[in-house]
C-alpha cells in the first residue's frame, strides 16, 4: 500500500509502502510492473474514494528474512489452487481421474501448468467425457501432463521461440510478440 494516489509511472520509480518497504516500478514496451510483479491489465484501475487500487498478477513480499518462505508454505499446492480458481473444475477432474493430483501436489518440486479453463472443455465435452472413461484415461493422462512443464516458469520469462520440455516428454514452443503470448497454437490469457 502506497499512501499516495499514482495514476502515472515511470521505470525507475520508488515508493515507499506504509509498512516503510520500498516497491520499485518497471515499464518495458508498455507494460509497467511493481518489483516484478505485472499490472494486468495494464491502466484497468479500480477508483475508491479514498485511493487507487491496480491489479497485479503476484504476491509481492517484503525483502524480511524469511518472508518468501513464509509465503511458500501457507500458499496452496497446485490441486488447491486449481479448485480454488473456480474456472478450472473440468481439469482437476481429469487430473483426479487421472491419478495426477499426488504428483502435483509433491511439495518439493515445483511445475508450471498451461491450464485451459472450463469454457476451453466445455468446446470438446463430449470428447472429454469420453477421454474420463476408463479405456482412454491413459490418453488423458498424457494429454494432460503435456501441459505441464517443470519448474516455475513466469510469463515474464517466456521469450519467442523458446521450447519447453513437458513432463510428457515432448516439448511446446512459446510464440510472443507485443500483442499476445502462445503455447504450441493455444493462446495464453
Amino acid at each position: 500500500i502506497i499512501p499516495e494516489i499514482v495514476t502515472t509511472f515511470s521505470d525507475g520509480d520508488v515508493y515507499e509502502t506504509l509498512s516503510g518497504y520500498s516497491v520499485t516500478i518497471g515499464v518495458n514496451n508498455g507494460v509497467i510492473t511493481v518489483n516484478g510483479a505485472e499490472m494486468r491489465p495494464p491502466g484497468n484501475d479500480f477508483i475508491a474514494s479514498n485511493g487507487i487500487i491496480h491489479l497485479i498478477d503476484e504476491i509481492i513480499v517484503p525483502p524480511d528474512q524469511g518472508a518468501q518462505d513464509y509465503v511458500d508454505g501457507c500458499a496452496l499446492d497446485i490441486p488447491e489452487t486449481l479448485v480454488d480458481g473456480a474456472i478450472f473444475q473440468s481439469l482437476v477432474t481429469g487430473l483426479e481421474a487421472t491419478n495426477l493430483v499426488p504428483d502435483l501436489s509433491e511439495p518439493n518440486f515445483f511445475f508450471t501448468i498451461f491450464a485451459p479453463a472450463d469454457d476451453t472443455f466445455a468446446a470438446i465435452e463430449d470428447l472429454f467425457f469420453c477421454l474420463l472413461e476408463e479405456r482412454n484415461l491413459d490418453i488423458l493422462r498424457d494429454i494432460l501432463q503435456y501441459h505441464v512443464v517443470p519448474g516455475r516458469i513466469f510469463l515474464e520469462g517466456l521469450s519467442d521461440g523458446q521450447m519447453l520440455k513437458t513432463i510428457l516428454g515432448p516439448t511446446v514452443t512459446i510464440s510472443a510478440n507485443d500483442e499476445e503470448l502462445m503455447i504450441n497454437e493455444a493462446l495464453i490469457k
